[in-house]
């Protein structure tokens, strides 16, 4: 198992890795967000384990779709699309993130494009 990294937002730690999936698990700060981003090759599924996560996805539409998940609730952002998550409550989250290459592609730490950056409310 990979060292915890310190986040803006919390940490997060890669628990698996293989040719194809990665495994991480974050814990995230009451109030905490991540930057609005998408992944070139890879697509995102998120599983709440503990407390209520939001996911933006498409945070910039006109009327972007927003999934507020409990935990055993989970998502599917699929690559290329802008997300962001963000706990709406006083409460810290643990969620696993799940990535999935595409293409034959591995999932990679670097497939990122970030339009802002992650914080604490």
């Amino acid at each position: 198992m990979d060292p915890r990294i310190e986040k803006p937002w919390g940490w997060s730690q890669e628990l698996y890795r293989d040719h194809q999936t990665r495994v991480v698990k974050i814990w995230v700060k009451p109030g905490g967000y991540c930057s609005i981003h998408h992944h070139n090759a890879q697509d995102n599924h998120f599983l709440v384990l503990s407390g209520v996560l939001e996911v933006a996805i498409d945070p910039w539409a006109e009327t972007p779709r927003r999934e507020v998940m409990v935990a055993g609730s989970h998502v599917m952002i699929p690559a290329g699309w802008k997300h962001q998550f963000r706990v709406p409550t006083g409460q810290p989250v643990e969620a696993l993130e799940i990535y999935r290459g595409r293409d034959d592609e591995p999932p990679r730490e670097l497939d990122i494009v970030r339009f802002s950056e992650g914080g604490v409310a």
